[in-house]
């Protein structure tokens, strides 16, 4: 029996050391991705925006609600909540609608470059973002 533990605690410790990077890599991502989506949905602005002095508002300038934030996050994270799904259940369908979503929120970033300034999650969600010195408190 001793022979049978020393095997399994060895493939348990390689499995360890060529999975853990892998892991780790993953938490880190997804604790980053957490953190930044819960301060661009509750403040408004991520830190590139607060660098840059920008802010969300909605249409008239005014801070933005938590409803419309959470509209703007959806949409512009909706790839990515589509490969969740699909890496987590047996909805294997939602793999290529997170591709497709993917090049729907490329392209609708895009829409930034016209005279409206307004990317399709901001259409979407009646939201836009202005200079913070811009906006109507």
């Amino acid at each position: 029996w001793a022979g049978t533990w020393r095997v399994t605690g060895a493939i348990f410790g390689y499995i360890v050391f060529i999975l853990g990077p892998f892991i780790g890599i993953a938490g880190g991502v997804s604790l980053s991705l957490t953190i930044n989506s819960l301060i661009e949905t509750f403040s408004g602005a991520t830190l590139g925006k607060v660098i840059l002095g920008l802010r969300v508002g909605d249409l008239l300038g005014k801070p933005a609600s938590q409803k419309a934030l959470w509209k703007r996050w959806a949409v512009k994270n909706s790839p990515s909540i589509c490969f969740l799904i699909s890496f987590l259940t047996p909805l294997a369908f939602f793999a290529p609608l997170g591709t497709l979503l993917s090049f729907v929120v490329l392209f609708g970033s895009l829409l930034a470059l016209f005279p409206a300034r307004q990317t399709l999650h901001d259409a979407l969600a009646g939201t836009a973002v202005y200079r913070e010195r811009e906006m109507n408190r």
